[in-house]
């Protein structure tokens, strides 16, 4: 599993532990995903938005990271900062995937 971010506030545990689930195989797949407002399943992690939900399942504002049963809501500009630079580190051994990532991350997520 590879290493591609670190977040020191045990609350976004749910974030770190998603962007460092996704396989290098799927990366690219996930970034089009979440920049198309589409939620992404990498093991028991989870990101999701509201548009993911079913009938009848509780409402959120904003995007969900879940791992288990804990799980943290964040705003469009958090989860950009996030892909922003779980990006970086995927590029840094991927390089030539660089500028679909970039036109991804360009992209306006929808909520």
């Amino acid at each position: 599993m590879p290493t591609r971010l670190t977040i020191a506030a045990p609350n976004l545990f749910p974030v770190q532990a998603f962007f460092n689930a996704v396989g290098n195989a799927d990366f690219v797949r996930m970034v089009d995903h979440l920049t198309r407002g589409i939620g992404y399943t990498s093991d028991e992690a989870h990101c999701s938005f509201p548009s993911d939900l079913d009938p009848g399942e509780e409402s959120f504002a904003g995007i969900r990271f879940a791992l288990f049963e804990d799980q943290v809501i964040l705003n469009r500009e958090q989860l950009r900062a996030f892909l922003t630079e779980a990006i970086a580190a995927y590029v840094a051994t991927h390089p030539s995937d660089r500028q679909l990532l970039d036109q991804y991350l360009g992209r306006d997520i929808p909520m």
